[in-house]
């Protein structure tokens, strides 16, 4: 567990190096030795759906289960059908470094499919991460592709 922890840390830490948006939502800091608050920045009590930060727990889930392998490889192609409203950057074949990069909706989807709805929902239900709805929208049974 202690190593994920570092890693989801790690993950956190770069990817705040391009903020999405210019306030604070929510911002805590933990020692992963020992779970000490280091840091806690704005409504942290308040749960919500993680929508995009969720590539950063998604990214431990999937290092762990064995579906991504480095920054590199699994390289995924581009099928049709995939959500693509992010533009050419999602059309084209996709890393694991390109997919927290530019963020590519579908990369998140084929590791969520991968770990399935029982084991997503357990990575989640550990990390305590975002409102904690693995279910997606109401009653279209969706939750791979949208709960987060």
């Amino acid at each position: 567990m202690d190593i994920r922890l570092f890693a989801a840390g790690a993950l956190l830490a770069a990817s705040l190096c391009t903020p999405a948006e210019a306030r604070i939502i929510c911002t805590i800091v933990t020692d992963a030795a020992d779970g000490a608050m280091i840091l806690e920045k704005g409504d942290c009590k308040t749960r919500v759906t993680p929508a995009s930060t969720f590539k950063v727990p998604l990214a431990v889930m999937g290092y762990d289960a064995g579906f991504l392998e480095n920054a590199e490889e699994p390289v995924l192609p581009f099928m049709k059908g995939y959500p693509d409203w992010g533009g050419d950057n999602w059309r084209q074949p996709t890393t694991p470094k390109r997919w927290m990069e530019f963020s590519v909706v579908w990369y998140s989807q084929r590791i969520t499919e991968f770990l399935g709805y029982e084991q997503l929902r357990d990575y989640a239900d550990a990390f305590g991460y975002g409102n904690g709805d693995m279910t997606g929208d109401p009653g279209k049974d969706n939750g791979l592709e949208r709960a987060w």
